[in-house]
C-alpha cells in the first residue's frame, strides 16, 4: 500500500471533496478530541492517587487500604492498554480521513484503509473487554467476586464490535469493486 497520499485533481474529484471535505475534517478532529478526552478520563485518577484509593475502597465496598495507591497506579497501567489500542484506530481513522480529503476515494488503497479502520476498531473493542477482569483484578479479588462475568460485557460492546465489523465489510466490498472496475477499465 501506497503511504503517501498524492492529491487528485479531477474535476469531479473537487467537487465530492468539496462535498465531503467538511465532513472528513470533522471526522478528523472529533477523533482526536476522543482521544484526548479518554486520554484525561484514564489518567485523572492518578492526579489524586491517595483520594482515588479511598473513593475505589468505598465504592466496592472493600475494607479501607485494599485498594493501594499503587494498585491505582497499575490499573491505570492496564486501561493504557485499551487506550493505546484506541489510538491506533485513531490514527487508522485520520489517515483514511485524509486519504479521502486527498481524493483516494474509489480506489483499492481507500477500501484498503477502510478496512484498517473496521479491523483496529475491532482490536480496541476486544482490548477493552478483555482487560476489564486484570484491570479490576489488580484492585482486589474481592472485585472479581462481586461482578458477574455477564456484567464484563455490556450490549455497547456488542455494537461496537457489529460497527467494526461493518466498516470493515464495507471496506472489503469497496475494494473488491475498484477491483472489478480497474479490470474492466483495462479492457476498454
Amino acid at each position: 500500500m501506497n503511504t503517501t497520499i498524492q492529491k487528485t485533481s479531477r474535476p469531479s474529484f473537487d467537487l465530492l471533496r468539496q462535498k465531503i471535505g467538511w465532513l472528513c475534517e470533522m471526522i478528523r478532529w472529533l477523533i482526536v478530541a476522543y482521544l484526548i478526552w479518554t486520554l484525561y478520563r484514564n489518567l485523572a485518577p492518578l492526579m489524586a492517587p491517595t483520594l482515588t484509593a479511598a473513593e475505589w475502597n468505598t465504592y466496592w465496598g472493600l475494607p479501607p487500604d485494599t485498594v493501594t495507591v499503587t494498585k491505582v497506579f497499575i490499573n491505570r497501567a492496564i486501561v493504557m492498554i485499551t487506550f493505546s489500542a484506541a489510538a491506533v484506530m485513531g490514527f487508522a481513522v485520520w489517515k483514511l480521513m485524509g486519504a479521502y480529503l486527498a481524493g483516494q476515494i474509489f480506489s483499492i488503497e481507500a477500501a484498503g484503509r477502510l478496512k484498517w479502520v473496521g479491523t483496529t476498531a475491532l482490536v480496541a473493542a476486544l482490548v477493552d473487554i478483555a482487560v476489564r477482569p486484570f484491570m479490576l483484578g489488580t484492585l482486589s479479588s474481592e472485585i472479581l467476586k462481586k461482578v458477574g462475568w455477564l456484567d464484563w460485557i455490556d450490549p455497547t460492546d456488542l455494537l461496537y464490535v457489529l460497527i467494526a465489523l461493518f466498516v470493515f465489510a464495507l471496506g472489503h466490498i469497496q475494494g473488491t469493486a475498484a477491483e472489478i472496475n480497474n479490470e474492466h477499465q483495462q479492457f476498454v
